[in-house]
């Protein structure tokens, strides 16, 4: 994660969210980062490091007027959910939700891509009975998986 976050503060602001801020960024000086310039931290609790699984998406309205972010319900009941909020916090953005009923989406987020041009990429995993089922929540069909997906991503989807 250090020679990570090393590559990408020389293109990008980097922001790194962890429970302790302190022993995060005495970590990353162990590992030769100078957290000093292009990199912010955000205080919040986590079970791991892969933001892309249950950090959410950002998305803009209106193809580029307004970013937001967009949550569902992560797969797995850990901490890691909240962090959406976090950042839409952190980056003053909106923060669309599809964890409640009919809009209830259990997704990973690490399973889906999207290129920003209205084409979006995943597997049936989100939409599977027994991904439903892990959480307690009644299973969603593919048709409904799309018409959320279309909703708050724009995106036509058809899943394979």
């Amino acid at each position: 994660m250090a020679q990570i976050i090393n590559a990408a503060k020389q293109e990008c602001r980097v922001v790194v969210a962890c429970p302790n801020i302190q022993t995060c960024q005495t970590e990353l000086t162990g590992y030769g980062v100078d957290w000093s310039q292009n990199v912010d931290f955000i205080l919040a609790p986590s079970n791991s490091f892969w933001v892309r699984d249950y950090g959410g998406s950002p998305c803009y309205l209106n193809d580029v007027d307004s970013l937001v972010w967009v949550d569902w319900i992560y797969n797995r009941p850990r901490l890691d959910d909240a962090m959406p909020e976090f950042f839409g916090q952190y980056f003053n953005m909106p923060v669309y939700t599809t964890t409640v009923a009919p809009n209830d989406l259990v997704h990973t987020g690490g399973n889906f891509m999207t290129d920003g041009l209205g084409f979006g990429f995943s597997s049936n995993r989100c939409w599977m009975k027994t991904m439903s089922q892990i959480l307690g929540a009644p299973a969603i069909t593919q048709a409904e998986v799309e018409e959320i997906m279309d909703t708050y991503m724009n995106i036509g989807l058809t899943l394979k």
